[in-house]
């Protein structure tokens, strides 16, 4: 309550300091359309191009965690007209406080607040302009700024809507230990559709399409979304579930990538997405087959519980084309994995006697085993043996039936992209 009176006496100072008598047209945006302005962008934006223009300037910014805790704050500024240089984006994931300027010959007032709306935080932005024409103008500047410098797409990198954007750690196509034939189908699917254009216009089809990973979590569903962030020449966009995720953040993402063309949406744990009382299926139905067109867009969903998803999301081929399932790893993939992450610090015997052993484990325990393996063996001197890693298997597999009676398993088998990077 006390930050919701702190909000109202800032609005209305604000409003007594650009009375309508002195030609001020005020404006108050919500996060939702402040987001479609990419006024999140603006600051930056202004430091880069119009520092002069800027008069006053009382910020406070939100700093993502590679900022707080990983690199130190490297002040940025290219060129007009320059490519915005990744190396120095750090500049915070939003922003506070007041920022006056002038724009087109007008002055232009914006204070950014948050305001407590029951059980979440909302941003506002009250905006105030002597001209219409000054502001339209503004927002057009500031859209191709975010849209062909800071949003572009990156190898790499996935532009989160409702958060910092994520650099996903490369991750080669071998790395995927998925049954026969499974990651070139799913390989070859999505570069097809890239370069089928030209196809779909001489067919008088939408260039558009969805594909649905399905299955147990930690088998490798989100570890080929990597791949294909790493290997697919595309802008990435995604919604970070983590957070309170509502329509206009899938909206703003679909429309992000239309925008930003060939690109991909990722939408993690649509089951979970859809059953948020702030998400109508009605709304997303309509958004991912709809009367709005959308050209050179690839939309990836997963899913640990299909079951829980509504039919019309499943049984319709316009809505999600194809459907691949993610099965629990057979004894070969196992095999290799555990070859793979051991190194020859286990005998032969012992790796295979695990990876019969380890029967309806997902692939993340299956890392898990060798992983808690070699650090008892650490805490035990440096000296890796076998016992060790049957130990591990033993453990393993009392974590995962005590995971079974919770709720958290799937959080527990599986990490997203959007968490891990």
């Amino acid at each position: 309550m006390r930050e919701t009176l702190l909000e109202n006496e800032q609005a209305q100072a604000f409003l007594l300091a650009h009375p309508y008598q002195k030609g001020w047209k005020v404006y108050r945006y919500t996060e939702a359309i402040a987001a479609q302005l990419f006024l999140c962008f603006l600051p930056d934006y202004l430091r880069d191009h119009c520092p002069q223009a800027i008069s006053r300037r009382e910020l406070i910014r939100h700093l993502s965690d590679d900022e707080l805790f990983d690199a130190p704050f490297v002040a940025h500024a290219t060129p007009a007209g320059n490519p915005w240089d990744v190396k120095l984006d750090l500049n915070g994931s939003g922003w506070r406080g007041l920022l006056e300027f002038e724009w087109a010959d007008f002055p232009i007032h914006i204070l950014a607040s948050s305001l407590s709306a029951r059980y979440s935080w909302t941003d506002v932005f009250t905006v105030a302009t002597q001209s219409n024409r000054a502001l339209r103008s503004l927002h057009q500047s500031l859209a191709h700024y975010a849209r062909n410098v800071r949003m572009k797409g990156r190898p790499g990198r996935i532009t989160v809507i409702n958060g910092d954007d994520v650099d996903v750690r490369s991750a080669p196509w071998d790395d995927l230990l998925l049954p026969p034939g499974m990651v070139e189908d799913i390989r070859t699917s999505v570069e097809g559709f890239f370069r089928s254009e030209q196809t779909y216009q001489q067919l008088g089809l939408p260039h558009r399409r969805g594909f649905l990973f399905t299955g147990p979590p930690g088998c490798g569903k989100t570890a080929t979304i990597r791949a294909l962030t790493t290997h697919t020449s595309a802008t990435f966009v995604t919604v970070d579930g983590r957070y309170d995720v509502e329509d206009y953040h899938v909206e703003r993402a679909l429309n992000l990538a239309n925008q930003q063309s060939p690109a991909v949406v990722i939408l993690e744990d649509l089951d979970k997405l859809i059953s948020s009382n702030r998400i109508s299926l009605a709304h997303l139905l309509n958004l991912l087959d709809g009367l709005r067109e959308f050209k050179g867009v690839l939309v990836i969903a997963t899913s640990n519980e299909p079951q829980k998803l509504d039919p019309a999301l499943l049984h319709r081929p316009s809505r999600f084309d194809r459907i691949w399932r993610f099965p629990l790893p057979r004894y070969e993939q196992r095999l290799e994995l555990l070859v793979k992450v051991a190194r020859g610090q286990f005998s032969m015997a012992a790796v295979q006697e695990v990876a019969r052993q380890s029967e309806g484990f997902s692939m993340a325990y299956v890392q898990e085993i060798v992983v808690n393996a070699l650090l008892r063996s650490v805490d035990r001197g440096g000296q890796t043996d076998d016992d060790a890693l049957t130990t591990s298997l033993a453990t393993m597999e009392a974590q995962r039936k005590s995971a079974a009676k919770s709720d958290d398993v799937a959080a527990r088998e599986s990490v997203g992209f959007a968490c891990s990077g």
